[in-house]
C-alpha cells in the first residue's frame, strides 16, 4: 500500500483530511519490534495552517499491537493511541529556524515537507515513537513464577557438592 501526499502545501492550505488503515505486517520496522505481526493501525492526517502561518499536519494513530514484556518475556497486547503535530518546512534551513523558535519541551515535530510525503512512513514513525522503551505488563500473568527477594537455590549447587565430596542430601 502506498499513500503519498503529492503536494503537502496544498493539502494543508485546503484543510484536507486523509485517513486509512494499515496492517502491522506491512510495516517492516514496526513488525521487527513487535512480538507478532498481527494487528492493524488506523490513522488520520489533517492539514491546516497553524497560527504562526506554518503548514501543519495533525496526525493521529491508533491500534493494537503485540509487544514482548521485558519482565516475563511473554507477548501482551498494547493499545497504541498517539497524536502528533508536524510542521512542514520548505527547507532544512527553515526547519532549523522553526525548531529554534519552539519551546524546549514542545512536542511539535518539524520536517522538510516541500515535496511529496509518504504518509505510511510518518504513521510507522509515530507508532515506533509511541512504543515504550521497555514494554512490560502492569502485572505479569505468571507473576508467581517470578520470585523477588528470596534466595534461589543455584542449579549448580549439585556440582559444588561433587567437588567437595558432599552430596546435597547430607
Amino acid at each position: 500500500m502506498n499513500v503519498v501526499l503529492n503536494d503537502p502545501g496544498e493539502f494543508c492550505r485546503k484543510n484536507l483530511k486523509q485517513e486509512g488503515r494499515i496492517k502491522v505486517a506491512e510495516l517492516e520496522r514496526l513488525s521487527a519490534v513487535c512480538a507478532g505481526s498481527s494487528g492493524e493501525l488506523q490513522w488520520v492526517a489533517e492539514g491546516k495552517i497553524n497560527p504562526s502561518g506554518y503548514l501543519q499536519l495533525d496526525l493521529a494513530v491508533k491500534g493494537r499491537i503485540d509487544l514482548m514484556c521485558q519482565r516475563c518475556l511473554e507477548a501482551f497486547p498494547f493499545d497504541l493511541d498517539s497524536r502528533a503535530t508536524i510542521i512542514l518546512a520548505g527547507s532544512e534551513a527553515q526547519a532549523d529556524e522553526i525548531e529554534d523558535r519552539l519551546e524546549e519541551d514542545d512536542p511539535t515535530e518539524v520536517i522538510v515537507g516541500d515535496k511529496e510525503i509518504d504518509m505510511l512512513v510518518l504513521v510507522e514513525d509515530e507508532a515506533l515513537l509511541t512504543i515504550p522503551l521497555s514494554p512490560r505488563h502492569d502485572v505479569c500473568p505468571h507473576a508467581s513464577r517470578l520470585v523477588f527477594g528470596e534466595k534461589q537455590k543455584s542449579p549448580f549447587s549439585v556440582l559444588q557438592g561433587l567437588k567437595t565430596g558432599k552430596s546435597e542430601e547430607n
